[in-house]
């Protein structure tokens, strides 16, 4: 839990029908986890989802500003940050590297383990 911890934080976005962001939809939450990491981050989620949050908040709320989460992901897809996937390959055979976007790609990329 982001408020509880710091250095290490985690947090489990749902795929839903509504489109909720939950705990992501504050933007003093994004903030807090977007400024913690020392070294670096990985973030895992749905680009989609978080943008479709921010142009359902900006027609609700045309008076406020669209939240944090569009501004970031137009810059990771600027930098060419934001992939479709999870890059994975095996440690004995780096050279077979495969993009695992759905959970069955692990199955069918990493037969052994």
């Amino acid at each position: 839990d982001l408020d509880a911890e710091t250095g290490r934080s985690f947090e489990i976005l749902s795929r839903n029908d509504a489109g909720s962001v939950g705990f992501l939809r504050t933007d003093n939450r994004t903030n807090v986890l977007l400024s913690r990491a020392r070294h670096g981050m990985i973030i895992l989620g749905n680009a989609g989802m978080l943008e479709f949050h921010a142009m359902k908040r900006a027609k609700q709320h045309p008076q406020k500003k669209p939240g944090m989460w569009k501004p970031v992901i137009d810059l990771l897809r600027k930098h060419k940050r934001l992939l479709p996937g999870l890059p994975i390959f095996c440690s004995n055979h780096p050279q077979f590297k495969s993009l695992a976007c759905t959970p069955s790609d692990f199955d069918r990329y990493a037969v052994d383990g």
